[in-house]
């Protein structure tokens, strides 16, 4: 009997052990999902249509090089932070394009370039608004500027937005992509 015992203790612990196993993975499981943000309403569109949802935006990244990757004409810049998603078209919904928002450092003589460019028609502007939370945190506290120019300097290829400059030179970037 000894060893029948003894056996039935080793299936009771690796059960309890499955079991204990089990109830880990479904409280990862439901933290993960407790942790994921819910996708963010960024604007109906102009024509009436689906109500753009934003879905990413939650990882920083400082990588110059692949921000400029995808959207090429921000350059060129020496650091930059950054977040990007996607746009749906509802909650679940297709897929309408990415989106980026950006705090880029250009250099000083593109900074002195874009001044000299737009001159007055650099306003005090909030513009970008709509920051997500996880870049929020990087964007200076300062006055900015903008112009229709300004944005418009940046709509290329594939991409159209709002852009900020602040005193010290900091573009605040929020572009939507297609």
């Amino acid at each position: 009997m000894p060893v029948s015992s003894r056996a039935g203790r080793r299936v009771g612990r690796r059960a309890r052990a499955r079991a204990g196993g089990a109830a880990l993975a479904v409280a990862v499981l439901l933290g993960a999902a407790a942790c994921t943000a819910p996708p963010r309403p960024v604007q109906s569109s102009p024509d009436g249509g689906p109500e753009l949802v934003r879905t990413g935006g939650d990882v920083v990244s400082h990588d110059v090089d692949a921000l400029l990757d995808l959207v090429p004409q921000l350059a060129p810049i020496e650091s930059a932070t950054w977040v990007s998603g996607e746009l749906l078209t509802g909650p679940g919904g297709d897929v309408a394009g990415p989106w980026v928002q950006a705090v880029v450092v250009p250099p000083d003589d593109v900074v002195e370039e874009i001044r000299a460019e737009l001159g007055d028609a650099l306003v005090p502007s909030e513009a970008p608004v709509g920051i997500v939370d996880a870049l929020a945190p990087y964007v200076p506290d300062e006055p900015r500027r903008a112009a229709d120019a300004l944005h418009s300097r940046f709509d290329a290829l594939r991409w159209a937005g709002a852009v900020g400059l602040t005193d010290d030179g900091v573009l605040v970037v929020s572009l939507l992509g297609w």
